[in-house]
């Protein structure tokens, strides 16, 4: 069980020469019945350990070194007397704090939450408290003011760029921003200032919002044509490359790519009762006269 090698240093001020000297056999068995006896003094984890040792016990299993130092550190708390100090209070506490915030990612939550048990063990490693740091800022005062006034300000358009890139991924079906479209199928979420930028400032989400947005080169009610780069155009295009179509619809909110000329068109091809969807960069304009 990892870390019960450092379990003595969360009690600093303990003497090791007044700690319970360790034996085995029938008296080891008799030591983990009478710390179970009064846990009062113990935590969680210190509860689920005697009494996980008691199984092992009972199964004639020897005990490792690491688990009879905690044993030996649980029996050294138990004859202290006075209220139970537990040197961790300040920080646990601070990550309660966190962990009780409702934007926290999927990993941010899993994050404290081990943090949590691990206090139960033994203080936190610089890195750890560092890592934690990092997103405990994003919940001061001051931070939280920046969010409010943030919110203030995400109107219709921020909006709708939020929706157009979230489904472009999710459509994608690739991974990317996999927290990001999980927070997106809730209608009143509203994602932070960093959160929005990185997924709807980077070039290709520019690119989906600029399909949509930027004014279309083939009205409605027009002919185009389909271009003839049969090598490039989609597999169930390729059947109308060079033939007229009739452009139906010219203002689709779905993108299904990120490339330049990505706005997608519902066109009626000629002779075909079925219309298709068809990206800008695979038309051109009707020959003239048509």
């Amino acid at each position: 069980m990892a870390g019960y090698r450092n379990y003595w240093r969360r009690d600093a001020g303990i003497n090791p020469a007044d700690r319970v000297p360790r034996v085995g056999g029938k008296a080891l068995g008799e030591r983990i019945v009478k710390a179970l006896s009064d846990t009062s003094r113990c935590s969680d984890f210190e509860k689920s350990f005697l009494t996980s040792i008691q199984e092992q016990f009972k199964k004639r299993k020897n005990l490792s070194q690491k688990q009879v130092d905690l044993l030996v550190g649980i029996e050294t708390k138990q004859q202290q007397t006075g209220p139970v100090v537990d040197p961790n209070a300040a920080v646990r506490a601070r990550v309660e704090a966190v962990a009780a915030e409702t934007r926290l990612s999927d990993w941010e939550k899993g994050f404290c939450s081990s943090l949590l048990s691990q206090l139960d063990r033994r203080a936190l490693s610089q890195n750890q408290i560092g890592a934690f740091e990092r997103i405990e800022i994003r919940f001061s005062p001051e931070a939280k003011e920046k969010l409010n006034a943030w919110v203030a300000s995400f109107d219709a358009e921020k909006r709708r760029n939020w929706h157009l890139v979230t489904d472009y991924y999710r459509r994608g079906g690739e991974g990317y921003y996999k927290g990001s479209v999980a927070n997106a199928t809730d209608p009143e979420y509203v994602p932070d200032q960093t959160e929005y930028e990185r997924v709807c400032s980077n070039k290709y989400a520019v690119r989906v919002i600029a399909a949509v947005t930027d004014p279309p080169r083939f009205e409605a009610g027009k002919w185009a044509c389909v271009r003839s780069i049969s090598g490039r155009i989609e597999r169930e295009h390729r059947a109308f490359v060079g033939k007229l179509v009739l452009v139906i619809k010219n203002d689709n909110l779905k993108v299904v790519s990120a490339a330049k000329g990505a706005k997608l068109y519902t066109v009626l091809p000629i002779g075909s009762a079925e219309t298709i969807e068809i990206e800008e960069r695979y038309l051109k304009r009707a020959p003239k006269g048509v």
